[in-house]
């Protein structure tokens, strides 16, 4: 196959696990190419040409605008290249453009949702003020809406979980779907961290208020009283720096000052040692809407290097790996029953070990990307009848 991958990605290189797992790396593997086309803040030119695991990449400066380039480099690639589809992630206006472009080609579009973005940004709507609030409340709205036309009427829909794949059938899609979640590659138990005076606890991810980590440190609060080797470092960055400044205030107000680290992002490449370096993932997704169907990623990376996770379990298809895997605990999202969740598996060190032995055991044979890539490109193969 050949195709072009429209992303709303905005950094090079890409740190995206699903675009480099399963499309660059697999999909090349493989057999097919794919064309990739990404604008990204801040490029030193107006356009780069690259390559990416042999598959070409054309990156263009996000600030010099989007819909120019997009429409002549699609439309060129069309005339030129013998496409069998277009495909665009996430982003709604991209692929309003795309479908158009292609159904004068009479070219399939396929839309990949890896998170509904709208029900986000009017969350954020509410922590804004004046003229920022209604800016976030209208792109929200707009983009939400538009996000529902384009992954009902494309011609194959990648959702990012089965439960969002369930929300597009109650809202009357009935063309071909395929649920995408996250995964890992090549998923082993790592060897774990020798017996040491602490207990670590790793969150990764974003710091973003609207993620309710105040929640995970009241539950440290409570779960540290017991076992006060316990020990939390968030790994991630935040929109707002005044998110992150306040998560410190209220780690301070809790006496937890020299109990919790807050380390910047680092590249892909050197998560798995982090990772490794911790005794417990900790993913306490709260239970709002556009957390419902998320494919929760840092999840599945503990898991895959062999470290049991503490989860809450509103989010169903978090709460279905933890107990399908038994890599760890899914608790309701309420901080005594976290913090007790960490307490088992912090003061009983066999039981961590066999955890997190398990969940790597369930990744390597569910979850890894070779597996979706197969998936995927039998999605494929079956949307153009081959």
């Amino acid at each position: 196959m050949e195709f072009a991958l429209i992303s709303d990605w905005r950094r090079w290189p890409c740190e995206e696990a699903q675009l480099g797992e399963i499309y660059a790396k697999d999909f090349a593997r493989l057999g097919h190419k794919i064309h990739f086309l990404a604008f990204i803040n801040d490029l030193p030119e107006p356009v780069r040409r690259e390559t990416w695991h042999g598959h070409p990449v054309t990156l263009y400066r996000r600030e010099g605008g989007t819909l120019r380039p997009l429409i002549a480099w699609l439309s060129a690639l069309l005339k030129d290249r013998p496409l069998d589809f277009i495909q665009v992630r996430n982003d709604p206006l991209f692929a309003m453009i795309a479908a158009w472009l292609g159904r004068r080609a009479g070219k399939p579009f396929v839309f990949h949702l890896s998170v509904l973005n709208g029900p986000i940004v009017l969350a954020q709507a509410l922590e804004r003020g004046g003229l920022t609030r209604v800016k976030f409340w209208i792109k929200g709205t707009v983009g939400g809406w538009l996000v529902d036309r384009a992954a009902l009427g494309c011609d194959l829909l990648l959702p990012i979980s089965a439960h969002m794949e369930n929300h597009y059938r109650t809202l009357g899609r009935r063309g071909p779907m395929l649920a995408m979640p996250m995964g890992c590659r090549d998923a082993v138990a790592s060897p774990p961290p020798p017996e040491r005076a602490t207990v670590e606890l790793l969150y990764l991810g974003a710091l973003d208020w609207l993620r309710r980590l105040d929640f995970l440190l009241r539950a440290l609060a409570l779960a540290i009283k017991k076992d006060p080797r316990l020990r939390l470092t968030f790994l991630g960055s935040a929109q707002l720096d005044s998110d992150i400044v306040k998560l410190r205030e209220l780690a301070a107000e809790l006496g937890l000052k020299d109990a919790v680290r807050f380390s910047p992002l680092i590249p892909r490449s050197e998560v798995n040692a982090r990772i490794d370096a911790s005794d417990i993932g900790v993913s306490p997704l709260p239970p709002v809407p556009h957390f419902l169907m998320n494919s929760p990623t840092k999840l599945m990376e503990s898991l895959g290097r062999g470290r049991p996770v503490v989860g809450t379990q509103e989010t169903p298809e978090q709460k279905e790996i933890l107990e399908a895997s038994r890599g760890g605990i899914a608790t309701p999202f309420d901080e005594q029953a976290y913090a007790d969740a960490i307490l088992a598996l912090s003061l009983d060190r066999p039981r961590r070990l066999e955890a997190g032995r398990r969940g790597a055991e369930y990744m390597a044979k569910h979850r890894d990307y070779s597996i979706l890539a197969a998936s995927a490109e039998n999605a494929y193969h079956e949307m153009l009848g081959r």
